[in-house]
């Protein structure tokens, strides 16, 4: 038995109806392969987005957390003071 060539002969991928065919082949693979991409890639970054606006607010929550504390420190300093204060002129 002889073997087959099932390929084309070089010089006509592209001519003919067989290299029309292979060249919307290969543009739709493309056109496919850059929607894709395109959808992976929006994707991740909006969990990107995602993650990085759980890091901004956990850090609002962390800085406010924070001044609250340094409020409660200054009040707590100021009724001391107050309260020496008051103590001195009895």
């Amino acid at each position: 038995m002889g073997s087959r060539n099932f390929s084309s002969p070089p010089g006509k991928v592209l001519s003919g109806a067989g290299g029309r065919d292979l060249a919307i082949f290969v543009w739709t693979s493309l056109v496919r392969n850059c929607t894709t991409m395109g959808l992976v890639s929006s994707t991740l970054f909006g969990y990107a987005c995602f993650i990085g606006s759980g890091v901004v607010e956990a850090r609002k929550k962390s800085n406010a957390v924070k001044e609250q504390l340094r409020l409660r420190r200054i009040r707590h300093e100021e009724l001391i003071a107050k309260a020496k204060r008051d103590l001195r002129l009895d």
